[in-house]
């Protein structure tokens, strides 16, 4: 059974509406590439920014994320079956 979008369970049995964002384009020669942040932030909000910088092979590229004087990156090659690793 495929999941309902748009609905998230707080507990068991019960359904409240969340925020669904959908995306497309139209197919051209130029590759397109879509990164969303998500990142928790408790009680306050949390000044956070992304960045992505590409890599010289095609499917190489790092996310990297800056948050409260924290400074993460995701190296991502999808030309190797999408390997990510970690890195501060």
């Amino acid at each position: 059974m495929d999941p309902i979008s748009g609905w998230t369970p707080p507990q068991y049995g019960e359904l409240i509406a969340t925020p669904t964002v959908w995306y497309s384009t139209r197919p051209s020669a130029t590759p397109v590439t879509s990164v969303t942040l998500l990142y928790p932030f408790g009680d306050k909000p949390v000044d956070a920014s992304l960045k992505v910088r590409f890599g010289s092979a095609p499917g190489a590229f790092d996310v990297v994320v800056e948050a409260d004087g924290t400074r993460r990156a995701l190296s991502f090659d999808l030309a190797e079956g999408a390997t990510v690793r970690s890195s501060k």
